[in-house]
């Protein structure tokens, strides 16, 4: 087997010794060492990895324009049907309306 990336090994040093144990640790573990995730793994390994490890403690990150953020681990209001669509925000506009894109900078959708 060949050996993690440096970049890799840091990562995994890191969360040992300044993660906690909490959701998402071992799903991040299991993404550095190169495997597959089911997309709630991802979503759990991807909020742990943003909240620093839970360094803090767990708890809910309050990012309620993060389109994760339904899902995250610790939010008290966290949706128990993780297959069900996710809703924009009422005031995300239309999603076919590339007035937004332009605006930003951008004519098309990626």
């Amino acid at each position: 087997m060949k050996s993690a990336p440096r970049d890799l090994t840091s990562m995994l040093i890191a969360i040992r010794t300044e993660g906690i144990a909490a959701r998402g640790r071992a799903e991040v573990v299991k993404f550095v060492s190169g495997r597959k995730l089911t997309p709630m793994q991802a979503i759990r390994a991807k909020c742990y990895d943003c909240m620093g490890y839970y360094a803090d403690g767990k708890r809910d990150c309050g990012a309620l324009d993060c389109p994760l953020h339904r899902f995250m681990p610790y939010n008290p209001g966290a949706d128990p049907d993780p297959d069900a669509s996710v809703d924009a925000p009422a005031d995300a506009g239309d999603p076919d309306d590339q007035s937004a894109l332009e605006d930003a900078g951008s004519s098309e959708l990626t």
